[in-house]
This record gives structure tokens, C-alpha cells and sequence, in this order.
């Protein structure tokens, strides 16, 4: 239901260096959240975050179970 987005398990974007992007993770029926990959310890377990992206690549990778 996001508007240019074909396959909601592969998405990507190009984003600005130093402008925060809140990220939620929502498990569909029979999953739970079990954390991030791709974040910083802290923000590791936490169902919604707000990253700043620094680096030139970054990839981060909800986890489900």
C-alpha cells in the first residue's frame, strides 16, 4: 500500500547523508519482531528507530520469527 513500492520484503532508496529516517518494523500475523541488523546495539531490539545515515552504504535488515 506505499506507493512505489513492488515488493515490501526488498526495498531501497537513496537518502541524504545527515537527514534522520524512522524505520518500523511490523510482523504479520504468526511473527514476531526479534530485532535489527545493520544498527547500532542500542537501537538493536527496538520495534521503531530513527537512524542517521553517515555512510556512503548502509543496509539495515529487520528480523522476524
Amino acid at each position: 500500500s506505499t506507493p512505489g513500492v513492488k515488493d515490501a520484503n526488498q526495498w531501497s532508496g537513496k537518502y541524504f547523508r545527515g537527514v534522520p529516517i524512522t524505520l518500523e518494523a511490523k510482523a504479520k500475523g504468526g511473527y514476531r519482531f526479534a530485532g535489527w541488523i545493520g544498527v547500532p546495539s542500542e537501537l538493536q531490539y527496538e520495534p521503531i528507530i530513527t537512524i542517521n545515515p553517515s555512510a556512503a552504504s548502509l543496509t539495515v535488515t529487520a528480523m522476524f520469527i
